[in-house]
């Protein structure tokens, strides 16, 4: 009998107890689960918007080699602003090489597979770079256009696909194919053709 009065005085003030220390200690689990997806949730958006600086960073000295290039010898501020562009662009490229780890350990797979195919296009773009300068020493924009315009598209989907990993729904249509302008090399014209 004395065990009843013992349980019926005791138990619930020591099963409140109980279940306080039992809702602390699953508190604190969760609360410590919810920091570690805050602390990764906070590092796949750095590793991915410096992964995007460094494509644009990358994107933008291809397009400065390239438009400078095309005069190689004729003008020395030319030559050393292609000279200068294309030694960051190789800068750049290495960067990318190592962000590449980092974006395969935050990003999901779709993130992973628009990174490498972009990082291809990239790849073509300076291996037609290096064969036109190798060939024959000249850099014909004209011809370097397709590799740009495919690295563009490339970096394009790419920023899709990670707006969309960081919780951005829409898709956006980005203007770089209108900077591959740049590379353009257009033939001298006829004063003579009506052109205005």
């Amino acid at each position: 009998m004395e065990i009843f009065s013992f349980l019926a005085t005791y138990a619930i003030p020591l099963f409140a107890i109980a279940a306080a220390l039992c809702g602390a200690v699953v508190g604190g689990l969760v609360g410590r689960s919810n920091d570690k997806q805050k602390r990764i949730g906070e590092l796949k958006r750095e590793v991915l918007l410096e992964s995007l600086d460094r494509a644009y960073e990358f994107e933008d000295a291809m397009r400065k080699f390239t438009a400078n290039a095309p005069l190689g010898g004729s003008d020395p501020e030319a030559d050393a602003a292609a000279g200068a562009a294309l030694g960051r662009a190789l800068a750049l490229d290495s960067e990318m090489r190592r962000l590449r780890g980092r974006v395969a350990v935050v990003g999901s797979q779709a993130i992973i597979d628009s990174f490498a195919e972009f990082q291809t296009a990239t790849d073509k773009f300076m291996n037609e770079c290096a064969r036109q300068i190798n060939s024959d020493g000249i850099f014909r924009g004209a011809e370097a256009q397709k590799f740009h315009l495919a690295y563009v598209q490339a970096l394009d989907k790419y920023v899709n696909k990670t707006r969309h990993e960081l919780g951005v729904r829409r898709s956006v249509k980005a203007k770089n194919e209108l900077r591959t302008d740049s590379v353009q090399v257009h033939p001298p014209r006829d004063e003579g053709d009506g052109a205005l």
